[in-house]
């Protein structure tokens, strides 16, 4: 039995020494936590304070910081141009929040119906005859591709579309 009672004893040792090192050890990373935590909110107030500062004296900026304002005033206008130039080419669903492409008629993640805010065009039979070709010559290089189609319309989806940008359905 004294052979249990060693072995007892020195389990009972080891778990005691590795509950005191857990024990530092979490709370070693409390404090690291607590550290970092305030490092961000010191970051977070550091910016804040340069964008008031930035939006103050902006124009009337001292000497040393005028290289600093040149490049944010350049980073502004990178940001500007491709805000102009990514807005031209897409919208944001309402719905699902998602990018998608300026004109469709049903966002293909969602399904939502998009208001169109572009006018109705009016098109001459001949027009319409015309474009139905181009249609249905169009589906046929399609199906050399493996394209998928809307089951509902008959239109081209996009691959990886959950719902129609024609007509709304789910695919």
């Amino acid at each position: 039995m004294s052979f249990l009672d060693e072995l007892t004893s020195k389990l009972t040792d080891a778990k005691t020494i590795a509950s005191q090192k857990t024990q530092a050890l979490t709370q070693n990373v409390k404090i690291q936590n607590i550290v970092l935590k305030e490092k961000r909110k010191r970051d977070d107030l550091l910016k804040s304070l340069g964008s008031v500062y930035y939006e103050k004296y902006r124009d009337d900026i001292d000497i040393e910081f005028q290289e600093l304002v040149s490049q944010i005033k350049l980073c502004d206008e990178t940001i500007q141009s491709y805000t102009v130039e990514n807005s031209l080419k897409t919208d944001q669903c309402a719905s699902c929040g998602k990018f998608i492409e300026k004109g469709l008629s049903f966002c293909p993640h969602c399904g939502q119906k998009l208001n169109q805010s572009e006018e109705v065009v009016q098109v001459s039979n001949q027009e319409m005859t015309s474009s139905a070709i181009d249609t249905f010559e169009s589906i046929e290089v399609a199906e050399e591709v493996n394209q998928a189609f809307c089951t509902n319309c008959g239109a081209t989806l996009a691959d990886g579309a959950l719902f129609c940008v024609e007509c709304g359905s789910k695919v």
